[in-house]
């Protein structure tokens, strides 16, 4: 690695699930679908935590179900 360049690690575990019931919290209750959301990814990162003890401590950004470029 180059001096003054940092290196990126970007993890993404994959959750596939019903998007219909998503879709429909999205529309109806916004509220109730990002609390399912914080709960749903709180989930995924205990279980991700079992292969990388510490990631979440360790993570320094966390996106969850948001699209980028």
């Amino acid at each position: 690695m180059r001096v003054g360049h940092q290196r990126i690690i970007a993890p993404s575990p994959s959750a596939h699930t019903d998007l219909k019931q998503w879709w429909e919290l999205f529309q109806n209750d916004n509220e109730l679908y990002h609390s399912h959301k914080r709960v749903y990814m709180d989930r995924i990162l205990s279980l991700a935590e079992r292969a990388i003890p510490g990631l979440r401590d360790a993570a320094g950004f966390i996106l969850a179900g948001r699209h980028y470029i």
